[in-house]
């Protein structure tokens, strides 16, 4: 590290300073120095009494310490954070951070009044302190005393806590900042004590943010992932374990690390023995590096770590330590959060059995602060349905939406309030240009299975009985085009066996005498009067006529066009699931109920085929009972079809979805 602040700062506020709440977060950066605030090369000192604490900002654009002003406590480990190897009462170990004239906090020697904690030990006192720093007004405090670190390459973690960390405990449950630093003369290490030659080998663990895509005057740009190189815009990731094994003259060793402040790391081995890295995988994050490809002087060989612990990455470094130290063996990892998108034929608002991916639906990511109107991300769904974002900081928040195509009449049916798995989806579609029912999360990291469901209607229209019976449009089409309903309605549906001579042939009043023998196909002035006359005379007094004429009116949405359009009978028409069947009645029949997926949905050539079965069965139903009670509940879907209430008539499968739209 280099000092490189220009800030002028000899004046700080030395008014007595109390305890840091043990339930604040320290921000800002603490590193070791020389007793007069200046760094050494590699963070590499001579002796243990060379090395002091200090902290705050560097340079003009870094942070200084928060909160401040206030009292910390500072303990010296090996790497690890597993052995303690301050030697004197924790109570003893107290620096002070005080605010430079920039307003910055930096540490700034030791309590100078009465401590919130005294110095307990018999005879102890407060460290020694070094001169101040004029590059941002800091006053160094030395570490000694301290024991000989156990690691193999004279690596010491010094932690800097907002409460006294007497155990290894004590700072797992801490809040702390921490920096590692090198000691040559701290053991008997290498060719110099009479061994064997060792070079230190070190990397960094850092976050690899992909690319998300964007969506710009009709240009897309599709997300990159992360492509495991450390370059300038990548963030180191602190406290990291990273497990090295190696050899210490001859005698193997496995030892587990953390990474510093910094993201760095270091260990060292024999010169020529070979030596295994590997990282600890945490969950939900992806490693990214290193890659088959990468090579540090020579170390270079990439193996599977899960083979070792499963709790490792895929890949970890293999070698032989070369004769130099070696550094670039660096750890890179991101993460995501990613999804499908379904056609949702059951209209569950969640993926089912049958539920089919589309591709090419705009979703839009918004990162950072939560709610948001600006994506920071766009993508398409790909050939599978899928998507995925790339998170830009380690935990990011985020909100993810769907813009949906603005033909084909589409419709959002989930996610569902409370849908699993996290973030829970709000129902407070606040992206710009998404609909309702998104994802937000205040919480962060990766999220896989946040899916949308979808249906569409398609361009095509039902019209109503009145429509077909009274309107005078719905006279003009039925008039131009009597030949083709008249002969359809007089024989079969197309694409069925069932005639539909029965959905006329029922009387008001369950009169067995038909209505109507036949549809003229010669006179349409006879055929639309027989139809109108028909349609308009309906009523529930027989359950069976009133059924006859919603059937009938939605047989015709098949056979007329308007428009050049007609429903399809392959449009699936919301019935109602099986248990609203046999709650009102339809099991208990002798017509086996038409079959209706998990959202009571089915063809609408089945329904009508299931009607024209149910009538010949059924044609006087005045009187109450199972079948009247059938009848009136098919009519009621029908009739409710006919007026194109929501979602009760969707297409079978997904509609065409517009290029880049």
């Amino acid at each position: 590290m280099s000092k490189k602040s220009s800030l002028i700062a000899t004046a700080l506020c030395l008014a007595i300073v109390s305890a840091v709440p043990a339930m604040a977060a320290i921000s800002g950066a603490i590193y070791t120095t020389l007793s007069d605030g200046s760094t050494v090369n590699a963070n590499l000192f001579t002796d243990k009494a060379d090395v002091y604490l200090d902290g705050g900002p560097q340079n003009t654009n870094s942070a200084g310490i928060s909160p401040a002003p206030g009292v910390y406590y500072f303990t010296v480990t090996d790497p690890s954070g597993a052995t303690i190897l301050s030697s004197d009462n924790v109570t003893c170990r107290q620096v002070q951070v005080l605010l430079n004239v920039a307003g910055k906090g930096v540490v700034f020697g030791v309590p100078a009044s009465v401590p919130p904690v005294a110095c307990t030990a018999a005879g102890g006192s407060f460290h020694a302190v070094g001169s101040v720093n004029a590059a941002n007004g800091s006053e160094p405090v030395q570490l000694l005393p301290y024991d000989d670190t156990p690691n193999h390459g004279g690596v010491y973690k010094v932690w800097m806590c907002t409460t006294p960390a007497a155990t290894k405990d004590d700072l797992i449950a801490a809040d702390c900042k921490t920096d590692n630093f090198k000691v040559k003369n701290s053991q008997c290490v290498g060719e110099a004590c009479g061994g064997t030659p060792q070079s230190l080998i070190s990397g960094i663990k850092f976050y690899d943010k992909g690319t998300n895509g964007t969506f710009i005057s009709g240009v897309y740009t599709a997300p990159a992932p992360p492509n495991g190189v450390l370059d300038g815009s990548e963030v180191p990731i602190a406290d990291w374990k990273i497990v090295f094994s190696g050899v210490n003259n001859t005698v193997p060793f496995t030892e587990t690390l953390s990474t510093d402040g910094s993201g760095n790391w270091e260990d060292a081995s024999d010169v020529g023995s070979t030596i295994t890295v590997c990282e600890v995988l945490q969950s939900g994050w992806t490693q990214s590096a290193p890659r088959s490809t990468d090579n540090a002087n020579g170390i270079g060989v990439i193996i599977t770590g899960t083979t070792i612990d499963p709790t490792f990455a895929p890949n970890c470094w293999q070698g032989t330590v070369p004769d130099a130290d070696t550094t670039g063996l660096n750890f890179g990892n991101y993460e995501a959060v990613s999804g499908t998108k379904y056609y949702d034929t059951d209209v569950s608002g969640t993926p089912t059995t049958g539920d089919t991916t589309i591709a090419g639906i705009k979703i839009l990511y918004c990162g950072g602060a939560l709610p948001c109107n600006t994506p920071t991300g766009v993508a398409f769904t790909d050939v599978n349905g899928n998507y995925t974002f790339y998170l830009q900081s380690a935990g990011e928040t985020y909100q993810i939406g769907e813009a949906l195509p603005a033909v084909n009449n589409w419709s959002q049916t989930g996610p569902l309030n409370g849908a699993l798995p996290p973030p829970t989806n709000t129902g407070n579609g606040t992206v710009a240009g998404t609909l309702a029912m998104n994802w937000l999360t205040s919480v962060g990291g990766s999220a896989n299975g946040l899916y949308f469901t979808n249906v569409c209607r398609g361009t095509d229209t039902p019209f109503t009985l009145g429509y077909w019976g009274s309107s005078p449009v719905g006279k003009s089409a039925l008039t131009s085009a009597f030949s083709g309903w008249a002969t359809g309605l007089n024989s079969q549906f197309p694409g069925t066996s069932a005639t539909l001579l029965s959905l006329i042939n029922v009387a008001k009043g369950g009169n067995p005498a038909p209505p109507v023998a036949a549809f003229s196909t010669t006179n349409s002035t006879n055929a639309y009067s027989a139809l109108s006359s028909f349609l308009m005379s309906g009523t529930g007094t027989n359950a069976a006529n009133m059924l006859s004429v919603q059937a009938a009116t939605m047989a015709l949405n098949t056979l007329v066009p308007v428009g050049g359009k007609t429903v399809s009978g392959s449009d699936l028409m919301k019935v109602g699931t099986s248990a609203q069947l046999t709650a009102n009645g339809c099991t208990a029949l002798s017509v086996t109920p038409v079959t209706v997926n998990a959202g009571g949905y089915a063809p609408i050539s089945d329904v009508l085929s299931y009607v024209q079965a149910l009538l010949v069965a059924y044609p006087n139903t005045t009187a109450a009972g199972n079948a009247r009670s059938c009848e009136a509940f098919v009519q009621t879907a029908l009739n409710n079809a006919n007026n194109n209430f929501a979602l009760t008539i969707i297409k079978g499968a997904a509609c065409s979805v517009p290029t880049l739209y």
